[in-house]
């Protein structure tokens, strides 16, 4: 029986442009077009889904079906082959008792009458055989991605920022190596996120740079620069999938080291935020953080206009459980008399020499805490322990030391290159009086990373370059703030009662 509404014809591809083994969406119309006329159906929409899977049934075209049928508009669909409609057995049953159920009929020139029990079955067998055809093309298209980056080759189509593909012609199968243009912008971004330069200043010099994002972007957001340096792919690692299934550590030639990488995803913040004016007389601000919650003390000034530093105490980490308040001149004038105290030992021991002993200390650790986690990984390891708790155990404390000591080492490196070129203190000392506040601010971010007051007992924590915690809290960081106290005081560092 001819059903006496007219009949949409629907038609679909998993890949436009790319594989479809059947037909293009002009040839299943075509098709669809003739076995209508062929049996007489009026024919009346044609409905698409492009790029859609036939696994998945929140297709645009699909429902729009649905919803004619189901609405007393189309008697129902006619398809080219039983695949375009579903390629999954449970879908594509439900689907055609639901266009039944709604008055409407399916057709395709593979679809046995499926109102009568034998051929119920043989529908049931050719979606089975439809879903098995799409099960195995995307065990085969796992398989493939898993060859891909085992061979270095990256699944995505565009490069990430500062590679770019080479290899065989047509961008097929090409492997990435650093960009000479770009590759040493990137490389510049780590180095001064190390530092502790923010993502809206490394925005604006990636947009100098004329370097644009890997959607070809111009306009570089912090979202883009987080993006860009929580990228493993600059440590010349490439991997597929958010649950980074397939991972390949030594695939191309990286950009930045290890240390580098490490340090950039928990910079140590010595450079510090410009002040909001110029003329401020906050000396301290942005380096002055209160002991209880380790949040930055704000300055301001008193009902009688004297001027003060304070824990606001209400923070978004929480509510500070002793917040420290002090005279601004006080902790000035004892923050300053630390900081050339601070320059005087350093010239006396030879800053320099020791600075380069201690990078020497921190790359030895960096080496030796790499070689026991690839002592680990080994089959031999594997075999000897042979409990998989333990041994996971055991990875996941040998990747955190090593992922620890490369961060050390790269915050290191980092310090020692901001401070390398720095004037000596005695020229700071002579040229003090003649600077602004914002100079004088900024000469002591570059060798304190912190100071930290405490209000009972009443003291200040001086903490030099490269001893200050790495998990201060900080404006613009993504990850929940935590509010907690300063830990006890590391080497290094100068505790001064107040």
């Amino acid at each position: 029986m001819t059903p006496s509404r007219p009949i949409d014809i629907y038609v679909r591809v998993s890949r436009v442009g790319k594989r479809e083994d059947l037909q293009s969406l002009d040839d299943q119309e075509h098709d669809a077009r003739r076995f209508a006329e062929a049996h007489d159906l009026r024919v009346g929409k044609v409905l698409k889904d492009e790029n859609r899977s036939g696994g998945n049934v929140e297709r645009a075209g699909l429902q729009q079906i649905l919803r004619r049928v189901e609405g007393g508009e189309s008697g129902g669909v006619v398809i080219s082959y039983l695949s375009r409609f579903s390629r999954d057995t449970v879908q594509g049953l439900t689907l055609i008792d639901r266009i039944t159920a709604a008055g409407g009929v399916v057709y395709a020139p593979n679809l046995p009458d499926y109102t009568s029990p034998d051929g119920r079955m043989l529908t049931t067998i050719q979606l089975a055989i439809d879903s098995g055809y799409r099960e195995r093309k995307g065990a085969e298209f796992e398989r493939a991605k898993e060859a891909a980056i085992a061979r270095g080759v990256a699944v995505n189509t565009r490069p990430a920022v500062g590679y770019k593909k080479v290899g065989s012609k047509k961008g097929k199968d090409r492997r990435l190596e650093p960009d000479p243009t770009t590759a040493p912008i990137v490389r510049q971004v780590f180095e001064q996120r190390a530092e502790g330069e923010g993502p809206a200043e490394l925005g604006r010099f990636l947009q100098a740079s004329e370097v644009r994002t890997s959607q070809g972007s111009r306009t570089w957001t912090k979202q883009a620069v987080y993006n860009l340096l929580a990228n493993r792919i600059y440590l010349g690692e490439l991997s597929y999938g958010r649950d980074r299934r397939y991972v390949n550590p030594t695939s191309h030639e990286p950009i930045v080291d290890l240390a580098t990488w490490q340090a950039a995803q928990h910079p140590n913040g010595r450079k510090l935020t410009p002040p909001r004016s110029e003329a401020s007389t906050s000396l301290l601000s942005g380096l002055l953080r209160c002991a209880a919650c380790r949040y930055c003390m704000q300055a301001t000034t008193t009902s009688r206009g004297k001027r003060i530093y304070r824990c606001t105490r209400t923070h978004s980490g929480g509510v500070c459980p002793a917040p420290a308040r002090i005279a601004a001149d006080q902790i000035e004038a004892v923050a300053l008399d630390a900081y050339w105290k601070l320059g005087r030992d350093y010239e006396a021991e030879g800053s320099e020499r020791a600075s380069d002993d201690d990078l020497s200390t921190l790359e030895e650790a960096a080496e030796r805490s790499e070689r026991s986690l690839l002592q680990w990984t080994s089959p031999e390891v594997q075999e000897a322990i042979g409990d998989l708790g333990e041994y996971a155990s055991g990875l996941l404390t040998r990747r955190a030391a090593r992922d620890h000591d490369a961060a050390s080492l790269g915050r290191a490196r980092a310090a020692h290159r901001s401070t390398a070129s720095l004037p000596s203190f005695s020229t700071i000392e002579r040229e003090w009086d003649d600077m602004s506040t914002s100079e004088q601010r900024e000469f002591l971010g570059a060798r304190i990373d912190c100071l930290a007051l405490a209000r009972e007992p009443a003291r200040l924590v001086v903490f030099p370059e490269g001893s200050g915690p790495t998990d201060l809290p900080r404006r613009g960081f993504k990850s929940d703030p935590v509010l907690a106290p300063f830990p006890d005081a590391p080497s290094g560092v100068r505790v001064l009662a107040l």
